[in-house]
C-alpha cells in the first residue's frame, strides 16, 4: 500500500531537515515488493512539504498534481479522476490529503469503510499527517503517552472512539470523515451512512440475484490489475463463492494459485480442510498449495513492527499462519489476493433473526427455524433461545428495543460502561437502516482495524490484499435487506447461497460450516491457562469456566472470541510496549 507523510503549515514555517529525513526514513523501511522497488515522489512549496512511496506494482501513484494549485496525496487500490480526487466521498478504499496552496488548506479524507489508515497530529507551526502513526512519532513534540481508553477498548474488542488512536497526541481520521484545516482552525465532514431505498419490495429471488450482480462485480474489480491473482482458500462457503465467480470470469492465461492451511485429523481436528479445498481447486482449474498449519509457531507478542501494526493492539492468533499463507502466495507468483474476511459479519446478529421474519410478516421462516430448534434443542432448548427473547423483547419495547443493547457477559465489568456508551452513539447514529445492530458491527473503527491488520502482513510479501466481501455496494446492499436472510437456522448466509448456486455445486452451497481450527484452540488455551496458573490462579477457574474441553461450550466455534480476548490482555501485560 502507497504511504505518505506531510508537513503543512499556514504560518509557512519549515520543519528541521534532520527530523524530516528521520520520519521520511521511518516512511521508506515500510515493506517492499519483491518484483516492485519503492518508488517516491517529494514535493516542497511555501506551505507544504510532502513525501510519498508506491510500494506495490498494481496500486496507482501516491501523486497527483489535479488543478495549478491543488496537490494531492493518496493511498489508493483503484485510479481515480481528477474529479473524484477533489470530492469527500470515497467508497473505494483511500487515504487522501489535498493541498491547496493558495487558499492555505489542506483535506483530509477517508473511506467510508476505513480500508485505508491515516493519521494525524498538531505540532509547533503546523500539522503532520501521515498513513501511520510511527514516522509521526519521531517528532520531539508528539508524546508516546498511550491512550488508556482506546487501548482498553481494542483489548476487550469494543469499537473504540473512531478518531482516536493508541497515542494521546496522534488522531485518527475516522471512516467516512474530512477533516479541513485552514488558518482559522478545523472543520470536520462526516458522511451519511445510508440503507438502500430501492430494496422494499423486493421478493427473495429478486434480492439473492442483485447479491449475486453486486458480489460479480466486486470480485471483477477486486481483481483488476493483478499479473497473477491469489486466494485464501478454504472447504467454506466464503471462499469457495469468491473462487468460483472470479473463474467465470477469468480470462488471463496466467492459472490463479489458491493456497489452503488446515490440521491434520492426527494433531485432533474433525476434519483436515486441505482436503476439500483441493478438490475444489482441482474443479475450478485454480493451482493448488497446502499447508500444515501444525508447523506453524504461534505468536502471542504485541511488538509493534510490520507484523502488528502499531495502530492495531489486538492479539491475532492467526498472525503466523496468515503469514505463511502470503509467503507462499508470493513464491508462487501472486501479486494480488482475494480473500473471504467479511461474509461472517453479514450474518451477524443471528439472535434478531426472528424480530426480523416477523417485522417483515415472513411466518413461513419462523416456522421452519422453529422446527430446526426443537428437532436441535428440544422445547426447553428452543424457549430459552436468544432469538426467542429478543423477540419479545422487541415486541414489548416496539422499535426503541432496536436501540439498546446489553454488554456481552464475557466482558470484564470495567469495560461495560465503556462498551454501553461506545454501542448506544453506534446505534442512535445508525437508526436508519432496518437493523441497527447489524450495522454497528460494520461501520465502526474496530471492523475497520481488524481489515487493516490484514495489509501490513500481506505487504510484507509485496501482495495486495483484496476482499470482495467489504466492498462498500455490497455491504450497503445487505445491511439493507432483512437480517432473516443472512441469519438464523434457515436463513444462514441464504442469500450468499442463492447467488453462489449458478457457479457452485450443491455439495458446496450446502455443506455445514467447517473450518476446524479445534488444534488452534487448544494449543492457545493449554499455552495460556499455564501462564494464568503461574500469575493469576483465581483467574484460572474463570477460565476453565468458559473454556473447559468437557464445557458445552467446547474448545471451538465462538471460543475465537473469548479467548482471543484473554491473549489480548495478556500479551499487552508482556508487551515491550507497554508503560514501565
Amino acid at each position: 500500500m502507497a504511504s505518505f507523510l506531510i508537513w503543512w503549515s499556514p504560518e509557512a514555517k519549515s520543519i528541521d531537515d534532520c527530523l524530516w529525513d528521520r520520519m521520511v526514513a521511518e516512511v521508506m523501511c515500510r515493506p517492499q515488493s519483491k518484483n516492485q522497488a519503492p518508488i517516491r515522489w517529494d514535493l516542497h512549496t511555501r506551505y507544504v512539504r510532502a513525501v510519498a512511496v508506491r510500494t506495490l506494482s498494481c496500486e496507482p501513484d501516491p501523486y497527483r498534481h489535479i488543478a495549478p494549485d491543488i496537490e494531492v496525496f493518496a493511498a489508493l487500490r483503484y485510479h481515480l479522476c481528477d474529479r473524484e480526487l477533489a470530492g469527500r466521498r470515497f467508497t473505494e478504499p483511500a487515504a487522501l490529503a489535498r493541498v491547496e496552496d493558495s487558499a492555505r488548506r489542506l483535506t483530509l479524507t477517508r473511506d467510508l469503510l476505513g480500508h485505508r489508515h491515516l493519521v494525524w497530529t498538531r505540532v509547533s507551526g503546523g500539522i503532520l499527517a501521515s498513513t501511520r502513526e510511527e514516522p509521526l512519532l519521531i517528532h520531539p513534540e508528539v508524546s508516546p503517552v498511550w491512550n488508556d481508553s482506546h487501548i482498553a477498548a481494542m483489548l476487550a474488542q469494543i469499537p473504540p472512539e473512531d478518531t482516536s488512536t493508541p497515542f494521546q497526541q496522534i488522531f485518527s481520521i475516522a471512516p467516512g470523515m474530512t477533516a479541513e484545516f485552514t488558518p482559522k482552525g478545523m472543520r470536520e465532514f462526516r458522511e451519511r451512512f445510508e440503507p438502500c431505498e430501492d430494496v422494499a419490495g423486493c421478493t427473495d429471488t429478486q434480492l439473492a440475484n442483485r447479491f449475486r450482480d453486486l458480489l460479480q462485480d466486486s470480485v471483477y474489480r477486486a481483481a483488476c490489475g493483478a499479473n497473477r491473482i491469489g486466494l485464501s482458500i478454504s472447504s467454506g462457503l466464503d471462499a469457495a463463492s469468491i473462487a468460483a465467480v472470479l473463474m467465470q470470469q477469468h480470462k488471463s492465461p496466467v492459472v490463479p494459485v489458491g493456497v489452503c492451511y488446515g490440521y491434520r485429523t492426527e494433531d485432533g481436528a474433525d476434519i483436515d480442510e486441505r482436503v476439500l479445498a483441493a478438490q475444489l481447486c482441482q474443479r475450478l482449474g485454480i493451482e493448488f498449495v497446502g499447508i500444515d498449519a501444525s508447523s506453524i509457531p504461534l505468536s502471542f507478542t504485541l511488538d509493534g513492527g510490520w507484523n502488528s501494526p502499531i495502530g492495531a493492539v489486538q492479539e491475532n492468533p492467526y498472525r503466523e499462519i496468515k503469514s505463511e499463507v502470503y509467503r507462499r502466495l508470493a513464491d508462487h507468483g501472486a501479486d494480488v489476493v482475494l480473500v473471504g474476511h467479511g461474509a461472517d459479519q453479514f450474518a451477524m446478529m443471528p439472535a434478531n433473526w426472528i424480530w426480523s421474519a416477523w417485522a417483515n410478516k415472513r411466518y413461513d421462516w419462523i416456522i421452519e427455524g422453529l422446527r430446526s430448534y426443537l428437532r436441535h434443542r428440544g422445547l426447553w432448548g428452543t424457549l430459552r433461545h436468544p432469538s426467542i427473547r429478543r423477540l419479545v423483547k422487541y415486541l414489548l419495547q416496539g422499535r426503541t428495543g432496536l436501540m439498546r443493547s446489553i454488554a456481552p457477559p464475557e466482558l470484564p465489568t470495567c469495560f461495560r460502561d465503556q462498551w454501553m456508551e461506545a454501542r448506544t452513539q453506534a446505534l442512535s447514529r445508525l437508526s436508519a437502516w432496518p437493523d441497527p445492530s447489524r450495522a454497528a458491527e460494520h461501520f465502526n473503527a474496530f471492523e475497520s482495524a481488524d481489515y487493516a491488520l490484514e495489509v501490513p502482513n500481506a505487504e510484507h510479501y509485496g501482495l495486495d490484499i483484496r476482499s470482495p466481501y467489504r466492498d462498500w455496494n455490497l455491504v450497503r446492499f445487505v445491511l439493507s435487506t432483512p437480517t432473516f436472510l443472512m441469519a438464523g437456522p434457515i436463513g444462514y448466509k441464504w442469500l450468499l447461497k442463492r447467488a453462489a448456486a449458478p457457479f457452485l455445486d450443491s455439495q458446496w452451497i450446502n455443506r455445514p460450516k467447517f473450518g476446524d481450527l479445534s488444534p488452534l484452540w487448544k494449543r492457545n488455551y493449554d499455552r495460556r491457562r499455564a501462564q494464568i496458573a503461574e500469575r493469576l490462579p483465581r483467574l484460572g477457574r474463570w477460565v476453565d469456566q468458559y473454556f473447559s474441553p468437557n464445557s458445552s461450550f467446547g474448545i471451538n466455534s465462538q471460543d475465537g472470541y473469548r479467548l482471543t480476548q484473554l491473549n489480548s490482555f495478556l500479551s499487552w501485560a508482556e508487551s515491550p510496549l507497554q508503560r514501565e
